[in-house]
């Protein structure tokens, strides 16, 4: 379990957005982490130059990304899957990101088939009646997994 925050506000009082990504890039690599928390990124970060790798991170949180849009979002994840290794990504919890729209909530069903939990909050322009029903599609999804699930 790895929380990049600190690093993150670190690298980016010395660096650049670009750099700072880059030396997280390098970072996280090294460190390799299933669980992945990155928060106030607000614009230490640009995701048009650099995103955090998510190759085999099952659980990840951002939080306060400001420039993160829906086409940064599908790109992460996509990079997370090779033709070796599927989308290992089973929780993901975004947290005030106001340029992810409900586009990004269907990138997340599409390219995350295991994915057991999603939470957009402070999200405003994902609408509440889309979170509701994925919400319900993932209770459905581990209530059908637990009936068939080995004792």
């Amino acid at each position: 379990s790895v929380d990049a925050t600190e690093v993150l506000i670190g690298l980016s009082s010395f660096y650049s957005p670009l750099e700072a990504g880059e030396r997280l890039d390098a970072f996280l690599t090294k460190r390799r982490p299933t669980k992945l928390t990155i928060r106030s990124i607000g614009i230490k970060l640009d995701p048009k130059q650099c995103l955090p790798p998510l190759q085999g991170v099952t659980d990840l949180h951002l939080a306060d990304f400001a420039r993160l849009t829906d086409t940064h979002l599908r790109v992460m994840l996509l990079g997370a899957t090779t033709r070796v290794h599927r989308n290992s990504l089973r929780k993901l919890k975004i947290e005030n990101c106001p340029l992810l729209t409900n586009a990004a909530v269907e990138s997340v069903r599409r390219i995350c088939p295991n994915i057991e939990y999603t939470a957009f909050e402070g999200c405003p322009l994902i609408s509440n009646e889309l979170n509701t029903r994925r919400k319900a599609i993932l209770n459905a999804h581990s209530s059908l997994f637990s009936l068939f699930a080995p004792p």
